[in-house]
């Protein structure tokens, strides 16, 4: 059985920045930051550049883990991350977190299907 990947968000003291780490059950690594609206890096709890690129590189990785093309992977995660930025990242409280491949995966499903009927449900 496949180990779940997590996403791990740590506030550094003194506002020395953010880390986020990748553990995919075996190893933790800092999670790629594919610079599109912050060069300055990730960040959470509000909607801004740092939490959109934060939403992006988490779907990127993700959807990584289900293709084996990196292009396809960007193309979706460019396609869903202003969503997951507003619904899921901008709303983590607080300077730790933890995000589930589980949970990604659930509001991935949940946004396709509201693409599928046409609806927002």
């Amino acid at each position: 059985m496949k180990p779940i990947k997590e996403y791990w968000g740590d506030r550094l003291p003194n506002n020395e920045g953010v880390t986020v780490t990748v553990w995919d059950g075996q190893r933790a690594e800092p999670l790629k930051h594919h610079v599109m609206h912050s060069p300055a890096g990730f960040e959470w709890g509000y909607e801004g550049s740092g939490p959109a690129d934060l939403a992006r590189c988490i779907l990127i990785d993700y959807f990584s883990g289900q293709t084996d093309f990196v292009a396809v992977a960007t193309k979706l995660a460019d396609k869903y991350y202003q969503g997951f930025k507003r619904n899921v990242i901008a709303t983590i409280p607080g300077d730790r977190w933890l995000i589930s491949e589980v949970e990604i995966e659930k509001w991935v499903q949940h946004e396709m299907s509201k693409l599928e009927g046409g609806g927002n449900a």
